[in-house]
């Protein structure tokens, strides 16, 4: 089954930091903000990409 482009776009972010042993602890908290932004990042450099590509 092939999934329609709406639902690759979709995708839950997380936020990680990196401890001085090196491994990652993901953030906790609301970074609701943020994730909106980086979707819209994403979402933009995709369009672009299809825009040069076509």
């Amino acid at each position: 089954m092939q999934e329609s482009r709406e639902e690759l776009l979709v995708a839950e972010l997380k936020v990680f930091r990196r401890r001085a042993d090196g491994r990652g602890v993901e953030l906790a908290g609301s970074a609701v903000a943020l994730e909106v932004e980086l979707q819209r990042w994403v979402e933009a450099g995709l369009e672009a990409s299809e825009a040069v590509g076509s």
